[in-house]
């Protein structure tokens, strides 16, 4: 935990008088060398979440995430063929004040997704069952 408030803090300008700036820490988080500070905080990130599970294993149950997973292929599909779509217009839209809203409003279609799925789940069971009989 005092490793997780350091990084941050030094993120934030703690230590800009000892020289330790944003800068010097995303030299030190390079994304292609892999940098130490990069593998220490996914160490730290696996220890809390490890910490909290183990206090509290309902702590990190979101029933809206939970919904999404139980058709994870489906919604992971759907995702995709979003991404392509509403890349063009993301990347013009990315400068207006409204540019989270349209992102927000993109994401939420994920669970569009999954309720079809469900959906189509139910239908498809409804159908089996009449066959059966």
């Amino acid at each position: 935990m005092i490793i997780a408030v350091g990084i941050f803090a030094a993120h934030h300008g703690a230590f800009v008088s000892y020289g330790i700036n944003r800068w010097v820490l995303y030299s030190y988080a390079d994304k292609p060398e892999l940098g130490w500070l990069r593998t220490l905080n996914i160490a730290v990130w696996a220890y809390l979440i490890a910490v909290i599970i183990q206090r509290n294993p309902s702590a990190l149950h979101i029933k809206a995430l939970s919904y999404i997973g139980r058709h994870s292929l489906r919604v992971f599909s759907w995702q995709i063929v979003v991404v392509y779509l509403s890349a063009p217009l993301l990347h013009n839209l990315r400068l207006e004040p409204y540019y989270i809203v349209v992102v927000i409003v993109i994401s939420t279609s994920l669970w569009f997704a999954a309720w079809v799925s469900e959906k189509n789940g139910q239908i498809r069971l409804k159908s089996n069952i009449g066959l059966a009989m």
